[in-house]
């Protein structure tokens, strides 16, 4: 018979479903959502350094319409957790939540890799049940300090750039004829822009040589008139003397006659 308010007119609503649920029980539905964040927000533009400390909240809730046990939460990283707390929860009622604290230390993997994903999950029961039950597990990502980015440590500026290479050199390129002032020694194939060469016939721009002039470097001996300037000029005087003697015994001769 149909429950009747206290008039007797009318169905009583309320009674009617209190005796729809004892009879027809609500079927269970277990749940958990799993929820992770850092605590407190990063700022703008905020990238976490080398060996600093990330605080995250890992929030664990019963979105179930049953009761749940013996539920252990697990964490993708090496996570410590918070004096007093614990990654494992005696039951949660349908709608109950249970926040725990845990703290990371930035590695130098987290650096090289630019970012830190930081997950974690649950596990439950329905209390005299061995099913498992399904849960939603909770994700979050932070930025790290790349070296690039402009440094490592708290603060950033502890970046390194690796140093530039050189540029290649092309072996095709004619290195020239290894030409030295006594001043500076240069490496093979190498020219002294400051170095003149000149024959004496043709002006010569720096750093170049006159392919027909002859260089002694005192180690070869040269042939008549060619060398250094020093040995062109001793040939020359003495062929301005046996000039002058050729001339003055010719002249001393004809006066004998």
């Amino acid at each position: 018979m149909a429950a009747t308010s206290s008039k007797g007119d009318t169905p009583d609503l309320t009674l009617y479903a209190q005796w729809k649920e004892v009879v027809e029980p609500v079927e269970p539905n277990p749940h958990l959502t799993v929820t992770k964040t850092v605590d407190p927000e990063p700022a703008a533009n905020k990238k976490f350094a080398l060996d600093e400390e990330i605080v995250y909240k890992i929030t664990v809730t019963n979105d179930g319409n049953v009761e749940l046990g013996d539920i252990k939460v697990t964490d993708t990283l090496n996570v410590t957790v918070a004096e007093g707390e614990s990654l494992e929860i005696k039951s949660l009622q349908p709608g109950e939540s249970k926040t725990i604290t845990v703290t990371y230390k930035v590695t130098q993997e987290d650096i090289n890799r630019g970012s830190i994903t930081n997950g974690a999950t649950a596990e439950g029961k329905i209390p005299g049940s061995t099913e498992d039950i399904p849960v939603t597990p909770g994700e979050v990502t932070v930025p790290t300090n790349k070296p690039d980015d402009g440094g490592n440590t708290p603060g950033g500026g502890g970046g390194t750039r690796p140093p530039k290479e050189p540029d290649p050199v092309d072996p095709t390129d004619d290195p020239g004829e290894p030409i030295d002032d006594p001043d500076t020694p240069l490496a093979p194939g190498t020219i002294d822009d400051e170095t003149e060469i000149n024959d004496g016939d043709t002006p010569l721009a720096p750093g170049t040589i006159d392919e027909e002039a002859e260089i002694d470097d005192e180690a070869t001996p040269l042939t008549p008139f060619t060398g250094d300037d020093r040995h062109t000029d001793v040939w020359a005087f003495l062929s301005v003397l046996s000039l002058a003697g050729i001339v003055l015994l010719g002249r001393k001769r004809r006066e004998e006659e």
